[in-house]
């Protein structure tokens, strides 16, 4: 429909076209009155003997539809930190959602394909909303990648848990989890999900106790402190609350220990029953028996005698925290049920042998 001019310059060719409803100029790379999107530029020129056809698509600048790409970077404004698994929405004008997504670990996610227009981008840290910043139609310039960074403010810390079972080393799903403030004693709760994971937030200069709640699961009790801890540095604390199977008629291994010739209980072997008390607590109707066991030093009379004080004193211990006494068996089986090779007259070490001086639960169902 018009005149083809091609023009050499020392490092670069030229092509323009006089069609009335085209100009197009490759040097500068800029279009103007375009008819329609991708049309194909056909030139034909010749160097001596050589002919060759040029074919250039050409696409509008700033044509309302062409995709672009957002990246949303996703940063905890009081330390500085980026955040990773944080949800980010892309909404209209109107405040329908557009697209979502999930920060990587270096608190980024990105939008592609997203056509021009004016939105908004927000994140959500664990519930908590960020910073809302605006991405106007003017920013859709042509090759451009469109950055924003949105803010998470909230004063308090994370806590980032996971559940998991110590005797297959997998995450525990499905577990209800408590967060105890220890001071006041007010209680909060969340159920970890598929990964087993759970989060709290925690208050500044305050110490707090977790424990979970699932079927045949025996949780440990674990604290965790923010005593020490400043959101200019820290965001995030971690925590790995286990859960050991507690089937019904199988040993649970408790890590209640006892000094040579004691049966009185350590402020260690308490915290540790303090494990049984919280299940019992949650499961109102089940029973468990207690055992108690000795080293091989000692007679048998002796040590069958030791052991059944031992098992007494962590029924009395479990029955000064409100639970029956009805429901809980306690057997003493001295030196009967040793965990090693420390039978009598083989040589062993203070730790060998004290690992045979313990208690153990078993959860009776029948």
């Amino acid at each position: 429909h018009g005149e083809s001019v091609f023009a050499q310059t020392p490092d670069r060719y030229t092509v323009t076209t006089t069609s009335p409803n085209l100009v197009y100029n490759d040097s500068e790379k800029n279009c103007k009155d375009l008819s329609s999107v991708g049309v194909n530029l056909g030139l034909a020129y010749t160097f001596g003997k050589v002919r060759r056809i040029v074919k250039k698509e050409v696409g509008c600048c700033g044509c309302p539809d062409d995709a672009h790409t957002v990246v949303v970077t996703v940063r905890d404004k009081i330390s500085g930190k980026v955040i990773p698994k944080s949800d980010v929405a892309l909404k209209n004008m109107s405040g329908d959602i557009i697209a979502t997504g999930t920060t990587n670990n270096f608190g980024v996610v990105d939008f592609t394909q997203v056509n021009h227009g004016n939105y908004t981008v927000v994140g959500d840290v664990y519930g908590i909303s960020t910073t809302i910043e605006t991405i106007r139609e003017a920013e859709f310039t042509p090759n451009a990648v469109i950055q924003k960074e949105v803010l998470y403010n909230d004063l308090r810390f994370i806590l980032k848990g996971i559940t998991i079972n110590k005797g297959t080393r997998q995450p525990e799903p499905n577990t209800v989890v408590s967060l105890t403030e220890l001071q006041r004693r007010n209680v909060k709760q969340d159920n970890s999900n598929g990964r087993g994971e759970f989060t709290f937030r925690l208050d500044a200069s305050t110490t707090y106790e977790v424990v979970g709640t699932k079927n045949n699961r025996l949780s440990d009790i674990e604290r965790v402190t923010t005593i020490g801890l400043t959101r200019s540095t820290t965001l995030f604390v971690d925590l790995e609350l286990g859960m050991d199977n507690f089937d019904c008629n199988q040993v649970a291994i408790l890590d209640v220990k006892y000094p040579l010739d004691e049966h009185y209980l350590t402020p260690a072997a308490k915290f540790e029953l303090d494990r049984i008390v919280r299940y019992l607590s949650d499961h109102r109707s089940t029973k468990i028996e207690l055992s108690s066991h000795t080293d091989s030093r000692g007679s048998h009379r002796y040590n069958e005698k030791l052991s059944k004080n031992r098992a007494k004193s962590a029924v009395n211990y479990i029955v000064s925290k409100g639970v029956s006494r009805g429901r809980i068996i306690a057997r003493g089986y001295g030196e009967n049920r040793l965990l090693n090779r420390c039978a009598d007259g083989v040589q062993c070490s203070d730790s060998e042998h004290a690992r045979n001086r313990r208690t153990e639960a078993k959860l009776i169902c029948n």
